[in-house]
């Protein structure tokens, strides 16, 4: 990653629109956003979250790469939380340069002066490039199975 005109930060409250335009290259597939209003909602409750926060990592004035991490408290392990990563994005200009890499370091680094005993993520199966750089930051995938319940109105009781 090029250092210069480049740095990793919480994203700001008026920034919404570029990560809206980041996450269109998050799913291929994805549903319709919803209204601009439940998006200003949400947005507001995940910016003012204390467990919650977006990362970036801006080059040259742009967003170039995001992820979501939340530090979950825990009664268990000495008391310590754990994190979860998700929604791990580069632009597609600007993948295999190092952004991600260093946004992952990033979080990593917030999570230990958080005292957080584990962080964790899930990743598509197909996505062999994410893997890889996962396992560059030190996360394995041999040590536990992730299992995933996809919600939809069609069967929810």
């Amino acid at each position: 990653m090029r250092e210069i005109d480049t740095k990793v930060r919480k994203i700001r409250a008026d920034e919404l629109q570029y990560l809206l335009e980041l996450y269109d290259h998050l799913h291929e597939n994805d549903i319709p956003r919803p209204s601009d209003s439940q998006l200003n909602r949400v947005w507001k409750e995940v910016f003012d979250s204390k467990s919650t926060n977006i990362y970036v990592v801006e080059r040259k004035k742009k967003i170039v790469s995001s992820c979501v991490l939340t530090i979950i408290p825990n009664l268990t392990r000495g008391a310590r939380p754990y994190a979860l990563i998700e929604n791990m994005i580069t632009h597609p200009d600007y993948r295999r340069l190092g952004f991600a890499i260093a946004l992952l370091r990033h979080v990593i680094n917030q999570c230990k002066i958080k005292n957080c005993y584990k962080i964790m993520l899930l990743s598509s199966k197909s996505r062999d490039r994410a893997h890889n750089l996962y396992k560059k930051g030190g996360f394995n995938n041999e040590e536990k199975y992730g299992f995933v319940l996809n919600l939809k109105d069609d069967n929810i009781e």
